[in-house]
């Protein structure tokens, strides 16, 4: 197979039955190493990769959420090499040892975020990152460019694992506290409790259009493609839902300020409700799980209705109310 970038003609070893992806055709960023038309360095190929994912990110009117991940992960792995490797990495040159020093990077690497502030990574964030670079190893591996995937041969504890965090949610009762005060900012109080009744992330409330929501037998349902997944996810809304939507004014149904502003905005309702939680967006995502499982809801309906792929994720969930149960079981200890 041939394709011409830049005047220049480069064989692909590929089997068009493995593309997956137009994208994979459309590779313009190699640096060749001597003569092997294969190799390119391991910093061009996440390069490579996200360009691609902005592209699709800009073709499909979505955000870059992905390909900003990967900048991230590029940034990484730009500090990692710098301090270990004092000539080019080749992708080709990617093996298990390489792959175990990048995991043990990770484990003691600060946050590049946050300027000259040594602050380390979150464990969800290594393990995030990872994540991604493994992603990223598995395409090279699919359209022939590395034989085997080096990160298949690690152990499991040589890989980043993320603590699970506390999960904030409202009680049925904070949530009406919040419904009856009058200090809720108007641009973010219908959207908190429409997501609260829904567990749609901000990201997707935020970019929810009308044309994501049908009429089907007696009620409303959303079918939509999440904004950090990109898996389709179809859920019914109950009546408490449908009532937060607004009177149609455009494409989109809610009208929101950034993230940051709308976190403050929930901080200040929430404080005026006499809520001491840490209130952000994200905490209605958590009481909607929270509520459905505690309502008696299943595991694996409450997982789908998230639109989680894994089902373990969900499971944090069903702890929270294992807990709730346990406590509410102790109120009686000792009583005679």
């Amino acid at each position: 197979m041939k394709t011409i970038y830049k005047h220049k003609v480069i064989h692909l070893d590929l089997d068009l039955d493995q593309i997956r992806d137009e994208e994979y055709i459309q590779i313009h960023l190699i640096r060749e190493k001597s003569q092997d038309e294969k190799s390119m360095l391991l910093l061009d190929w996440v390069e490579l990769k996200q360009e691609e994912y902005r592209r699709k990110a800009d073709a499909h009117g979505r955000r870059p959420g992905t390909a900003n991940g990967v900048g991230t992960l590029k940034a990484h792995l730009r500090a990692f090499l710098g301090g270990n490797y004092p000539e080019p990495v080749y992708l080709d040159q990617v093996d298990q040892v390489f792959c175990v020093a990048f995991a043990g990077y990770l484990q003691s690497a600060r946050n590049l975020r946050v300027g000259n502030v040594v602050k380390p990574l979150a464990e969800g964030t290594r393990k995030r990152l990872f994540a991604q670079f493994g992603a990223l190893i598995g395409k090279a591996v699919r359209i022939g460019r590395l034989r085997e995937n080096p990160i298949d041969r690690m152990d499991r504890s040589d890989k980043p694992k993320a603590v699970p965090s506390a999960r904030t949610y409202l009680t049925l009762e904070e949530i009406r506290l919040l419904y009856g005060c009058p200090s809720g900012p108007e641009r973010v109080r219908n959207a908190f409790l429409f997501s609260c009744f829904c567990g749609l992330r901000w990201s997707d409330v935020k970019s929810l259009t009308w044309d994501d929501i049908r009429p089907e037998k007696d009620r409303l349902v959303i079918a939509k493609r999440m904004e950090k997944t990109q898996e389709w996810v179809v859920t019914p809304l109950s009546q408490e839902a449908a009532s937060f939507l607004p009177l149609r004014k455009g494409n989109l149904v809610f009208d929101l300020p950034t993230s940051t502003a709308a976190n403050a905005d929930l901080k200040r309702w929430a404080k005026a409700a006499g809520i001491r939680k840490k209130v952000t967006f994200h905490t209605a995502r958590h009481t909607f799980a929270t509520l459905l499982l505690t309502l008696g809801a299943d595991l694996y309906t409450t997982s789908k209705l998230l639109g989680h792929t894994n089902i373990t994720t969900t499971q944090i969930y069903a702890e929270v109310v294992d807990e709730k149960k346990n406590r509410a079981v102790r109120l009686m200890d000792g009583l005679l």
